[in-house]
């Protein structure tokens, strides 16, 4: 059949064209319709992203990490400051994955870490990515004797926290390390600054509370770039600029007297200006030294701090909490005096124990004090007298006193993770425990057991309210730039000077009276007032009648002592605890004696 020009629709042949007519012309649509389609995707939706990419690919920029603040001493001694270290870098698009062994052979890090550094890795970017902040001199130069064969491999030099005495302020301080993906999370948005991965924070301490003010600015290096990731030309700099440098109201040579007095112990230590609320010193132990933390730490380093019993991470100063025994007692005589239950010349016979309902309360004097006015109690610690004041008085109004005296509530240092204590009250215990207070409850919290929880520095902030005449300090650790010459006056008392002044006579007599419980607490010239306090870690009924060198020292009692000088214009204002140390004032007080007579006179004592 020949062909004139049109179909035949009963043609097979022209059916046969047709139909491959129709396909052609589907896959041509097709075909157009997927590339209109890439277009679109490419220069539209994903046009920014790849602009961005784009840029990165022929602009890097490496970061130069600003060092940080120094931090002082009062007086101007250095404690925390920079010195120069190495990080390794890897710009993944130029690493050969092969190499991964060959790099942790030199490094030491496993393939797995880092492997998991560089998961972070986009797909696009020619930013090098962080993979070992605490590289060695000699892991630099065993690095860069193998460049030739790790491609994509750069090291940089960065500044690193330097700590001049990172065991003995290690509390005070803190540390700096690497930043961790929830904190990332958690800053975005909420502090000024940029935070990227690989980046130092603050975790601890100063180094913590004050991380704004103590991280500078980072600068930056821009460098333009081949297709090959090969450095052509420096495209722009920017300078780093150094944080603030911070003064603490810390005194570096008290500090570490402190920490040389208490090295042989488990407790804490701690001096303020009770005027001003000026911290003088701070010392927890064990301690740790912050040098590690802020470089490489070992697995065993971390566990041997992890697993030490005695919690060296802790800062018992403000996050441990213990019953403060006969610390408390003066709670008990403010509340007394100003609430009219007893007047100062109010005798009470002591055989030794104090009877209520069908239980008895001994006092840690066998056969007791005999008579006893509230000078007496104070200075020979009754706890007769107090088991009976504390009745008298009750829970809720001891918990007034208490309360008013900075107990059971942050003191407000700056710095992180205080805790508050416990100020046991009936309703407390209802909430607590679903069971109403019985008067059985109130001898124990009368003398400081039972559930009376304590800082130490809560105790300080106390008697140093009684030592100034009546005003609750907030106790700061940071003198400039943050602190002003502003009143750090939280509260008054209210208390009038009358009921302060027979309190503070007791605590002289404490220290200089015969009976005192503090004689060891005794200077040559300078009047200490102070109180002792022995406090239970368990049941007395355990080792009762036991000689304390027969029991084992975990079970032994833990040793208070808080003291200010000079008793006529307090300069300084002491508290010492030694856990599982006896009584307070065999163990403590000689330790806070020698604090205030090195602060006082500037000496040590010999």
């Amino acid at each position: 059949m020949s062909y004139n020009g049109e179909f035949n629709a009963y043609d097979p042949e022209d059916l046969k064209t047709r139909r491959t007519y129709r396909i052609l012309f589907i896959m041509m649509a097709a075909l157009i319709s997927i590339i209109v389609i890439r277009l679109w995707y490419l220069q539209i939706y994903m046009g920014t992203q790849l602009e961005y990419y784009s840029q990165n690919n022929h602009l890097r920029r490496i970061d130069i990490i600003a060092p940080r603040g120094d931090i002082y001493d009062r007086n101007g001694v250095l404690l925390a400051s920079n010195n120069v270290s190495y990080s390794l870098y890897i710009t993944p698009p130029q690493f050969k994955d092969r190499e991964t062994k060959r790099l942790s052979d030199i490094t030491g890090m496993s393939v797995t870490d880092i492997s998991s550094r560089l998961s972070t890795w986009d797909g696009f970017s020619y930013t090098p990515i962080l993979v070992d902040p605490y590289l060695s001199w000699e892991q630099v130069s065993e690095v860069l004797a193998n460049k030739p064969f790790l491609p994509g491999i750069s090291v940089q030099w960065q500044t690193r926290r330097y700590y001049v005495n990172g065991k003995d302020m290690s509390h005070v301080l803190g540390y700096v390390r690497e930043i961790s993906g929830g904190e990332l999370a958690s800053i975005d948005g909420k502090r000024p600054g940029r935070y990227v991965s690989g980046d130092f924070i603050g975790k601890y301490g100063i180094e913590r509370a004050y991380e704004d003010e103590l991280r500078g600015r980072d600068g930056a290096i821009v460098k333009l770039v081949d297709a090959s990731g090969r450095e052509i030309r420096t495209y722009t700099s920017i300078n780093p600029v150094q944080g603030e440098s911070i003064s603490l109201t810390i005194d570096a040579g008290l500090q570490s007297y402190t920490a040389s007095l208490m090295k042989d112990y488990v407790g804490c230590a701690i001096a303020m200006d009770p005027s001003t609320g000026a911290v003088l010193a701070m010392v927890s132990v064990p301690s740790f030294d912050i040098n590690d933390f802020s470089s490489y730490l070992t697995p065993d380093q971390w566990m041997k701090v992890a697993s030490n019993p005695d919690h060296p991470m802790e800062n018992k100063c403000i996050q441990g909490t213990f019953a403060p025994g006969s610390t408390y007692k003066p709670v008990l005589a403010i509340a007394g005096l100003n609430e009219h239950v007893i007047t100062p010349e109010k005798t009470i016979h002591d055989p030794g124990f104090f009877v209520l309902g069908n239980r008895i309360y001994h006092d840690w004097k066998k056969g007791g004090h005999g008579t006893v006015d509230m000078h007496k109690a104070i200075v020979q610690s009754c706890d007769t007298y107090f088991y009976r004041l504390g009745t008298l008085l009750g829970v809720d109004t001891i918990a007034k006193y208490a309360n008013l005296l900075g107990f059971g509530k942050l003191t407000g240092i700056d710095l992180p993770s205080e805790k508050p204590g416990l100020v046991p009250t009936s309703a407390w215990k209802e909430q607590t425990f679903h069971e109403q207070w019985y008067p059985g409850d109130t001898p124990s919290i009368s003398i400081g057991q039972g559930y009376d929880l304590v800082t130490p520095l809560q105790l300080l902030v106390a008697y140093s309210a009684i030592a100034n005449g009546g005003s609750i300090m907030r106790p700061h650790v940071v003198l400039y730039p943050t602190a002003t010459t502003g009143d750090y006056t939280v509260s008054r008392l209210g208390i009038s000077k009358k009921i302060l002044d027979v309190v503070r006579a007791g605590l002289l007599g404490v220290v200089n009276e015969p009976g005192g419980t503090a004689p060891g607490a005794r200077i040559k010239g300078i009047l200490v007032a102070g109180k002792t306090g022995t406090a239970q870690v368990i049941r007395e009924s355990k080792f009762k009648d036991t000689p304390e060198s027969m029991i084992p020292v975990k079970y032994r009692d833990n040793a208070w002592f808080v003291a200010f000088a000079p008793y006529s214009a307090p300069r300084i204002a002491v508290v010492v605890l030694v856990e599982h140390g006896g009584h307070g004032g065999f163990a403590s007080s000689p330790i806070a004696r020698n604090m205030i007579d090195y602060y006082l006179r500037g000496v040590r004592p010999q």
